[in-house]
């Protein structure tokens, strides 16, 4: 933060300096759901020919690329409002309605 203040990520309004705000960080990290993707323990072929063949296309992924697909990393500030609108709902997904 700067000596002057911040700006909601948010809303966008201006936080003085001095007044509280939130920090949030968010860490998008690559798994599988079920195991190893493309390895199959009951093929013949071991374990270093099928590491090899995965090795082998990860190389045709430009690294920049392979690097999102792996790891993000987000940080922002926002406001005690947008602190209460996240915290109630961080997906923003819509509220059902009793039909």
């Amino acid at each position: 933060m700067d000596t002057v203040g911040v700006t909601c990520a948010r809303c966008g309004r201006f936080i003085q300096r001095g007044d509280p705000v939130w920090h949030i960080h968010l860490t998008l990290t690559a798994d599988t759901a079920d195991g190893w993707h493309g390895y199959d323990a009951n093929t013949p072929e071991d374990v270093d020919t099928q590491l090899n063949a995965l090795l082998q296309r990860i190389d045709l992924i430009p690294q920049d690329m392979l690097e999102n697909q792996v790891f993000q990393a987000f940080h922002c500030v926002v406001c005690r409002t947008c602190r209460d609108i996240l915290a109630a709902n961080p997906w923003q997904r819509p509220w059902e309605q009793d039909a």
